[in-house]
């Protein structure tokens, strides 16, 4: 039992507050293509995701695992937003705080696909051998 829910149960949980990130996430990005603020979007997707990595520490795994280390600094990296965001209002140093973060999960997510899928990979390879030509030259 975790949280008094079977392990069932916690699992179906952990899901539901991934696959509602990933959906308020979805949104936000059209809302960024559309310039248009979505705070209520950008609350759900900042607290959905905290909550997922969150969870996703209770599960009973024995000693560290790459999923723990990447939920840690996934979870530092998302703390750093919500206070450049809510607390510190994006002023100063904070703007580029949440900037950098926000894209340290787009970059996140785009070497994940990359090493998922074979297409990706190859796509990611060949850019980078077409930006390694340019700096050559």
């Amino acid at each position: 039992m975790i949280l008094g829910l079977s392990l069932v149960q916690f699992t179906f949980l952990h899901v539901f507050l991934s696959l509602v990130g990933i959906g308020a996430g979805i949104f936000l990005v059209f809302g960024l293509l559309t310039s248009r603020r979505l705070s209520i979007l950008t609350a759900l997707f900042l607290v959905t995701t905290l909550f997922t990595n969150l969870t996703g520490f209770l599960f009973p795994f024995k000693g560290v695992t790459p999923g723990i280390i990447l939920g840690i600094l996934s979870t530092i990296v998302l703390i750093v937003a919500i206070v450049a965001l809510y607390v510190k209002h994006l002023v100063g140093i904070w703007r580029s705080c949440a900037h950098h973060g926000f894209a340290g999960f787009r970059g996140d997510a785009d070497r994940a696909a990359a090493d998922l899928h074979p297409a990706h990979r190859a796509r990611r390879e060949k850019v980078q051998s077409g930006l390694g030509a340019l700096r050559a030259g």
